[in-house]
């Protein structure tokens, strides 16, 4: 037996002594191949790139397919789309007994020079020039192209009971023509660009139409100021989305790009599964899908949208005499830059300036306090947007510390907190939001925490009511920043 070991550790040190000195060769090789000749790999080649659509056809299904309702199509797209090239390469890793060992084997690499493929995908879907009537599960996307089983039982069955009933109009300026939105039309009848895109057939578009009562709705002042030869395209550009967006497809923490330079939209939602109510940055959408065309889709409003090209950052910087301490706090937390990315949907409840202790600051400032100054900002920072006319129907809203803030809906407005603090100025909006101006601040603190990092500060505040903690774990970011830095945990659950 020992002798065996002997033999098989000479052999182990033959081969390492081989390895190193070059006499292993790789293996594997086909007969007269060589290494970074191209190959094909075992199993299906890997797609890379975009795939380009090379055709589409449609087949009307009927009752002897299992569908019910009218203008139901199975849709079948071909792609072609190129593959990775494959060569063969050589890989090598350190024996346990010493020197190297290598072999060789087909591997991509990272370019897209290989061959080019084509495939077929199949989905159910309404017929070209007909749309669905009932809105589905707003989170549900479009027919035969939502993901999760449940979505896709329900889109799918959807399709066979209700079918497509809805009859397309040829583009975005018939549908406007036929609601007889003729202030709105009068006003883009002067921008040439919006015409054309109203009407081509290429480029999907939602409008956000104003109602003609939007229009008397508006002061002399107020309108030659949002549809002035300067504004006017501003204004219009601000209420069209990039892309379809019907009823069905809308949910609430949306956001729309519009064709406006750096202007987003905001969708909130109020309601339940049955009655369901959508507005965009805080005005009511009066008539969701009150007409589709092959172009894209028509919602009505009644009041002209509010919108700003300015980050939330950006609009506390403009209005510095009144934010510029929170707005110090925040850059010093480093979470001011949480409120500058502009695909981001927030809702910022800022103290302004008057609401603030110095003694406080100090104090959030001093180095060693930084988990403090970053929970204290956090907690002022909530998503997604909320303006008004959705924030007064919640009960509570989520923050990005342990905390979720009390809502609360008078007569006088809406309160945030346990003690009631009211929004002084509501609805400042922001491409990536919406503030609020606040009288106080929202401490979330205890008088046993102050005093622990800020002893005597409690004798120069006034008492707060910490708010309310509705889990015992930090509320998750469901963009994906991570809150700036750790937040420090309350004392105990429930305070």
């Amino acid at each position: 037996m020992a002798t065996l070991r002997f033999v098989v550790l000479c052999i182990a040190l033959f081969a390492g002594v081989a390895n190193a000195h070059g006499y292993y060769r790789p293996t594997g090789l086909p007969e007269g191949a060589q290494l970074g000749d191209s190959c094909t790999p075992r199993g299906q080649p890997r797609r890379c790139g975009e795939a380009t659509l090379l055709g589409r056809t449609e087949t009307e299904l009927g009752e002897t397919d299992g569908i019910e309702g009218p203008n139901v199509c199975r849709v079948s797209k071909m792609y072609m789309q190129q593959t990775r090239s494959y060569t063969y390469q050589e890989f090598c890793y350190r024996s346990r007994f010493g020197g190297r060992r290598c072999f060789t084997d087909c591997y991509a690499t990272n370019q897209c020079n290989g061959t080019m493929v084509n495939f077929t995908k199949n989905s159910t879907d309404c017929c070209d020039g007909f749309a669905q009537g009932e809105p589905m599960e707003p989170e549900a996307g479009a027919a035969g192209e939502s993901f999760g089983f449940f979505r896709r039982y329900k889109n799918r069955n959807s399709l066979r009971t209700e079918g497509c009933p809805v009859m397309l109009r040829e583009n975005v300026m018939d549908c406007l023509n036929e609601l007889a939105l003729n202030e709105f039309l009068t006003e883009t009848d002067l921008l040439p660009d919006i015409v054309e895109r109203f009407e081509s057939g290429t480029d999907p578009i939602t409008v956000f139409g104003l109602s003609n009562e939007a229009f008397a709705g508006l002061d002399d002042i107020t309108r030659a100021l949002l549809f002035s030869e300067i504004s006017r395209e501003t204004t219009i550009s601000a209420h069209i989305g990039e892309g379809s967006v019907p009823e069905n497809r809308l949910f609430n923490g949306q956001l729309i790009q519009t064709l406006a330079s750096n202007v987003s939209l905001h969708i909130g939602k109020t309601g339940n599964r049955t009655v369901k109510v959508f507005y965009v940055n805080g005005v009511r959408i009066s008539q969701p899908n009150a007409c589709q065309a092959r172009n894209g889709v028509v919602h009505i409003v009644d009041d002209v949208l509010p919108f700003s090209s300015a980050t939330i950052n950006d609009v506390l910087t403009q209005q510095s005499s009144r934010f510029s301490t929170f707005q110090q706090l925040a850059e010093e937390a480093d979470i001011a830059e949480l409120l500058d990315v502009p695909q981001k949907s927030r809702t910022v409840f800022a103290p302004t300036n008057d609401a603030f202790d110095p003694d406080f600051v100090d104090c959030l400032l001093e180095d060693g306090n930084e988990r403090y100054l970053s929970t204290f900002v956090l907690i002022h920072i909530s998503y997604p947007a909320e303006f008004t006319t959705t924030l007064s129907e919640r009960k509570y809203v989520p923050t990005f510390t342990y905390w979720s803030l009390k809502v609360t809906s008078t007569d006088e407005g809406v309160s945030i907190t346990n003690d009631n603090i009211l929004i002084d100025d509501t609805d400042i909006p922001a491409r990536n939001g919406v503030i609020h101006a606040i009288p106080n601040i929202i401490q979330p603190f205890t008088d046993r925490q102050l005093e622990q990092f800020c002893p005597g500060i409690t004798a120069t505040m006034e008492p707060t009511t910490p708010p309310i903690i509705v889990e015992p774990e930090v509320t998750p970011d469901p963009d994906g920043i991570p809150p700036g830095g750790v937040v420090v945990p309350p004392e105990s659950v429930g305070v």
